[in-house]
């Protein structure tokens, strides 16, 4: 085991671990309003692990929507991290299978940027990197679950009173916000904006499945445009 690595991830990934706790206890707690048990709240964050997801899928799950709609919705929002195993693929290619599997299953967009970082300031010889993964996932996996499971706990017991039909909606906010870094995404978050805005009176909370479209679209676009000074 390389200690050093990961109490570096430890160290880099600790100032991001409290938020991630709340997060939970709105999905625990929201789950075990739609008709979820504490239980398979709890499992559903350990096993998908993808907060916004998680929440979508019960958001659509609360408003009827059907199994196709929610499977896809969580598909198209997922997709990010498609990109974002392509681009850490080569910098852990020298890990054995099994040690590829382990960092695989916890990627987030929060350790993904931490990873990036750290494997583009030092090289490849310079630590395990695989140890430096875990350092920076175990406290995210902890957070979100753990969480969940107080949210669900709390959640059965108080039931409606926590009141969290507005309050959803401002962690999708907060989720989705830091993610805005350029022109790409700032488009690709204002259409999509547009068209959930645009789509509330759909059946089923099919507008939100069109912004999730409609921003994916946008941005691909935009990423894939040429600079004006390029040939």
């Amino acid at each position: 085991m390389d200690t050093s690595e990961c109490i570096a991830g430890l160290r880099a990934v600790a100032p991001a671990v409290p938020p991630i706790v709340p997060v939970g206890m709105l999905f625990g707690a929201t789950a075990v309003g739609t008709g979820f048990t504490p239980l398979s709240a709890t499992a559903l964050s350990l096993f998908a692990f993808a907060g916004t997801a998680q929440l979508a899928a019960v958001e659509l799950l609360r408003e009827g929507a059907t199994l196709r709609v929610v499977l896809a919705t969580i598909v198209l929002i997922n997709l990010r991290y498609v990109i974002f195993s392509a681009s850490l693929a080569p910098k852990v290619s020298h890990l054995s299978r099994s040690w590829r599997a382990v960092i695989a299953y916890p990627l987030f967009d929060l350790n993904y940027a931490l990873a990036e970082a750290r494997f583009e300031a030092v090289g490849p010889d310079e630590g395990h990197r695989g140890w430096y993964l875990v350092g920076v996932s175990l406290p995210l996996v902890a957070a979100l679950v753990g969480g969940t499971l107080v949210g669900a706990l709390v959640g059965e017991v108080v039931g409606d009173g926590l009141g969290l039909d507005f309050a959803i909606t401002l962690v999708f906010v907060s989720l989705l916000a830091p993610q805005i870094e350029n022109g790409p995404t700032a488009l690709a978050a204002g259409s999509a904006l547009v068209v959930a805005v645009a789509g509330a009176g759909l059946p089923v909370n099919l507008g939100l499945l069109a912004a999730v479209l409609c921003g994916t679209a946008v941005g691909v676009l935009a990423e894939s445009r040429p600079s004006e000074g390029s040939a």
